[in-house]
């Protein structure tokens, strides 16, 4: 997905907001992308997540507003910690949550959600993780503040968690699993 930062500033909240499928980008390109940007919505970065990786780390790639073409990025973070026990494998899509300015990341073959701080880089260790059994592999997260809800769309459907969730007992709050067909039959 593709998600405009919004920020408080002199003139109110700036920013809009503009969803992508997860799947159609991993088809395309096999990375997704956050773009954020400032009150003056002069400057963004845009954090490209490597999708590709799924026993190693896949690093979260930082790139300049104005990159192009073969542009290098200008940082990056990731997390390898506690001995491989902490990774993050694969950022399938990502979203950016002003109240705490942070980022969630849907880790795909890490079958988590991870939270790190927006200015995070290096080996950054998450603020937070969602890895419930349940969870499944997550592949389109948002955030609703209004609702303090973090929703998921995963390999077993769409799920909802409070937005402070973390750790592997939290069970859905609601869940809509996944059909085949049109009329919602399996």
């Amino acid at each position: 997905p593709v998600c405009v930062h919004t920020t408080q500033g002199p003139l109110g909240v700036v920013g809009k907001l503009s969803i992508m499928s997860a799947l159609r980008v991993a088809r395309r390109c096999a990375i997704s992308a956050i773009v954020l940007m400032t009150a003056q919505l002069a400057h963004a970065e845009l954090l490209v997540g490597d999708f590709r990786e799924t026993d190693g780390v896949g690093p979260v790639l930082r790139f300049d507003d104005a990159a192009d073409g073969a542009a290098a990025p200008g940082g990056s973070f990731y997390t390898d910690l506690d001995n491989g026990n902490n990774v993050l494998h694969s950022a399938a899509s990502m979203t950016y949550e002003p109240l705490e300015n942070v980022v969630y990341a849907a880790d795909f073959y890490g079958q988590a959600i991870r939270v790190y701080r927006a200015t995070a880089s290096g080996n950054a260790a998450p603020l937070r993780t969602l890895n419930p059994p349940q969870l499944g592999q997550p592949i389109q997260i948002a955030v609703s503040a209004v609702h303090e809800e973090l929703l998921a769309v995963t390999s077993n459907g769409v799920e909802t968690f409070l937005r402070s969730d973390s750790g592997s007992a939290p069970y859905p709050q609601r869940r809509l699993p996944l059909s085949t067909t049109s009329d919602g039959r399996g």
